[in-house]
């Protein structure tokens, strides 16, 4: 599966507050997915407690079929923080997706860890909970490319059968500061 995302990033304001603009091609390459789609959303976050970099961030992405099978949704909410020593981030929340994206409508615990392990290149897992096409644990990594562009590599293993396939996930991002 490949994701492809554009970013338009707010600079970050000294309190640490920040928004991002985003369109997302989901569904490229998989026949697991029903639906080729983009999604153009939006992750806002919002900082709670600055030396522990604890923040609430949510977002919303509105999926449009590429296959005229029409609009859905996409919605999300987490908290996370950061142990200041290790520098690892600990992230738990909740998703809400419709059919359009997702095969079906549901509900989901969101968790993730990750772990720096140099400036530019980190170590990370992500979890959605679930029956669904999101429904997988993904350990992998991410790396910090020239001219804010990230590629983020892992392998998805399903939660269940009827999720899908095992397989390598890519996703390549540009983000673009206003």
């Amino acid at each position: 599966m490949f994701y492809f995302s554009f970013t338009k990033q707010s600079k970050k304001k000294k309190n640490g507050k920040y928004t991002e603009l985003d369109l997302t091609l989901f569904g490229v390459g998989t026949k697991n997915i029903r639906n080729e789609v983009l999604g153009v959303g939006f992750k806002t976050a919002l900082p709670i407690h600055k030396e522990s970099e604890t923040k609430f961030t949510f977002g919303n992405i509105i999926p449009i079929s590429l296959r005229g099978n029409g609009v859905g949704g996409y919605a999300y909410s987490h908290l996370s923080t950061r142990l200041k020593k290790l520098k690892t981030r600990f992230t738990s929340g909740v998703l809400v997706g419709t059919t359009t994206l997702f095969g079906r409508d549901f509900v989901c615990y969101i968790g993730a860890i990750e772990q720096p392990i140099t400036e530019k290149f980190g170590l990370q897992i992500d979890w959605h909970s679930g029956k669904h096409a999101n429904g997988f644990l993904i350990p992998g990594f991410y790396y910090k490319l020239p001219k804010d562009i990230a590629l983020w590599a892992g392998y998805q293993i399903p939660n269940n059968r009827a999720n899908g396939d095992d397989g390598f996930v890519l996703e390549l991002s540009r983000i673009f500061s206003w």
